[in-house]
């Protein structure tokens, strides 16, 4: 019967033991298992997509996280298993894309990711082919940046 609040929190309990331990095919389950019981639950349907994710099945994690971000657009963690999963299917446009609006969104904070930010749009080594950025933290160049290397001090 869903709506069962019992289950769902066992169901929760045990995609969040299972992803420590990588198992993500039993995260998935479990995952699935909470969001049957609970369908509207965030933190349910963001385990979904993360499991997803983590089982490979990109195509169908890109969707859960559109949806997700549909509510919550400013919501950066869902824009980067976007901006990833827009990577790793081979999407590199529509990946730099969103790993561009996920640096403005850290720029516009006014925490210490507003200075990784700004570095790694300013000053990573950016490989196009790979996507892939040299100082390791995800973001995105604009076209007008010219590639430069990282400071000696990274």
């Amino acid at each position: 019967m869903a709506g069962n609040r019992a289950i769902f929190d066992r169901a929760m309990e045990q995609y969040r033991e299972a992803a420590r331990q990588g198992s993500w095919d039993d995260a998935l389950k479990s995952a699935v298992r909470a969001v049957q019981e609970v369908g509207q639950d965030v933190d349910a349907r963001t385990a979904v997509a993360v499991a997803l994710f983590q089982t490979q099945k990109y195509e169908r994690a890109l969707q859960v996280f559109d949806e997700l971000r549909a509510a919550d657009a400013n919501n950066v963690f869902f824009l980067d298993y976007i901006a990833q999963a827009n990577e790793r299917l081979g999407r590199g446009p529509a990946a730099a894309t969103a790993y561009r609006a996920l640096a403005e969104q850290h720029a516009g904070r006014r925490t210490p990711a507003k200075e990784i930010a700004m570095h790694c749009v300013a000053r990573c080594a950016f490989s196009p082919s790979k996507m892939s950025y040299a100082c390791g933290w995800r973001c995105a160049l604009r076209k007008s940046v010219q590639p430069a290397r990282p400071p000696a001090s990274i």
